[in-house]
């Protein structure tokens, strides 16, 4: 308070109990975090008789059953996989000395795919810069992102076409598909969780919403454009590394 020359007098003010607030707030992320910890528990215990189940289906005599049943158990072991991912997701930290090759990441999930890849009568390529690409990264979170943005490109790649991963001395990557493309309308809405631009297409809308998330946990970005002949661009871009580039 001041009086009329403008002289300060003192200080009046309010105060308000916000108890009830506080405890709220508290109940809340103690309920997300058991909800999380109960989602990486119950995909946990899913995984050991999945993994079972599947390795008991070669032995069974009828191969096209086998074969049908074993799809099926692929599609629930990967939507586990994703929700482990998803439960990650709530507490993934990229510290500061963090560091991963992105390059090499790049070329294992491309190493990985080709049976999925096979399977859709598609192909995979890895193209640009050759040499080890250094960010501050958290490696196992990134792969998981990556992989889903090329599991997706797979999915929706029209067949006897090959997906590119092109790949850039500043560890930008362009992930290019030969499919239908992206209508400029929905492609913020594709990043949402559960969102799935083919409703008959499986999974659990899932992988998109995944690796936005986790890009943006390293501070980067992604963007969708158009591809040259048809299908989509995924751009993945990321800071450089400050700790490496005072170095240089």
């Amino acid at each position: 308070m001041f009086d009329e020359d403008g002289a300060f007098l003192g200080c009046r003010g309010s105060g308000r109990d916000i108890t009830t607030q506080v405890i709220a707030n508290k109940a809340l992320r103690d309920s997300e975090e058991r909800h999380r910890r109960f989602a990486a528990d119950v995909a946990h215990e899913l995984r050991t008789p999945l993994a079972v189940l599947r390795s008991n289906l070669d032995n069974l005599e009828n191969r096209q059953t086998a074969n049908s049943l074993r799809h099926d158990v692929d599609a629930m072991t990967r939507l586990v996989e994703q929700i482990l991912a998803v439960a990650r997701l709530e507490v993934l930290e990229v510290r500061p000395d963090d560091r991963a090759d992105v390059h090499r990441i790049y070329t294992c999930v491309a190493e990985h795919l080709p049976p999925l890849a096979v399977k859709e009568d598609r192909s995979i390529e890895v193209t640009g810069d050759p040499g080890a690409i250094m960010l501050r990264a958290n490696g196992d979170a990134l792969e998981q992102a990556i992989r889903d943005l090329v599991e997706n490109a797979i999915r929706y790649s029209d067949p006897g076409t090959t997906v590119s991963i092109d790949v850039a001395t500043d560890g930008t990557a362009r992930i290019k598909d030969r499919g239908k493309g992206i209508p400029r309308h929905t492609r913020d809405s594709i990043f949402q969780r559960f969102h799935r631009a083919d409703q008959g297409g499986g999974g659990a809308g899932l992988g998109l919403a995944i690796a936005k998330r986790t890009v943006e946990a390293h501070q980067g970005s992604i963007e969708i454009d158009d591809n040259d002949g048809g299908g989509a661009v995924f751009t993945m871009r990321f800071p450089p590394d400050p700790v490496l580039s005072a170095n240089q």
